[in-house]
Order: C-alpha cells, then sequence, then structure tokens
C-alpha cells in the first residue's frame, strides 16, 4: 500500500503544483484541502493518500544537523556530546542515548500580499477563508492574434 502511495504521490505532485502554483507541495495540497472543505462535499479517499502522502514527505524530509549521544541516566547539565556514525549506530550496546539536532527551516515570506476587498482577494478572487499565503493572480489571457493586422487599416 505505502508503494502505491508513493507512486500516487510521484505522479500527482506537479500535477498539484501546476494546478494551484504555490511556493511548495505543501502549500499546494493545504489550499487544496481548505477548498475541499469549504466546498462542503465528500473528498475521495485517493486525494486524502495523495494529500497525505505529500504532506508527510514535505514535512519529514529534513535531515539531523548533528547528532549527540550521552550515558544512560546521566542528567548533568553539559553532558551531550557530539556523536558519530558507530556512536550511533552502537548505542544500545554503549548504553548510550541519542538526540538528532534539526535545523529549523526558514519561513518563506509570500511572494505577494493579498489586498482584500468585501471579502475576495483583488488580484487573485480568492475567498478568504480559503486562501493561502501568496497571492497569485491569473496569467493575463494572450491577445487575440486577429486583432493585429499586417497592413493599415486607414
Amino acid at each position: 500500500m505505502t508503494d502505491y502511495l508513493a507512486k500516487l504521490a510521484l505522479e500527482d505532485r506537479e500535477q498539484l503544483i501546476d494546478l494551484t502554483k504555490h511556493s511548495s507541495p505543501v502549500a499546494a495540497a493545504i489550499t487544496e484541502m481548505r477548498r475541499a472543505g469549504g466546498a462542503g462535499q465528500a473528498v475521495e479517499a485517493t486525494d486524502v493518500a495523495r494529500w497525505a502522502s505529500v504532506l508527510l514527505e514535505g514535512l519529514y524530509q529534513q535531515k539531523p544537523a548533528r547528532w549527540e549521544h550521552r550515558a544512560v541516566g546521566d542528567f548533568s547539565q553539559h553532558c551531550w556530546i557530539q556523536a558519530d556514525a558507530n556512536d550511533v549506530f552502537y548505542a544500545h550496546a554503549r548504553k548510550r542515548e541519542v538526540r538528532a539536532l534539526y535545523e529549523h527551516p526558514p519561513v518563506l515570506k509570500p511572494l505577494k500580499s493579498h489586498v482584500w476587498v468585501e471579502g475576495r482577494c483583488r488580484d487573485c478572487d480568492e475567498v478568504r477563508f480559503l486562501a493561502g499565503p501568496d497571492c497569485i493572480p491569473p496569467p493575463p489571457t494572450p491577445p487575440d492574434p486577429r486583432t493585429v493586422l499586417p497592413v493599415k487599416a486607414d
């Protein structure tokens, strides 16, 4: 089942980003979840599985910045020592506790802020309670090529 979810996430991730045009797959999944909840209709299980796999992959992919270890039961103030690979792999045999330290990911600033007029964004036309952090207006429609004539119409 997990292989199916991973395959589903890989196939639909690009489509999910293209549909919502957000800064990350996690933001796109959350926006899609908000829209589905705001519509008040039932959501298919495949959509929920895709959202879950995108969220889990996006939120839990960070690797530890460094590992530390200490003796089991040692609660002194400066007992944590930086660990190498052997300390981590053989911690149980050596009666050591191991912890992983992570860096906080940088907080992404919104690309553009929403401008609210009567509960809707002026630029992207999203409803306030469904809108995500980024205001992404739809692309302008291309001009009709038939309007550009090769000759003057004088």
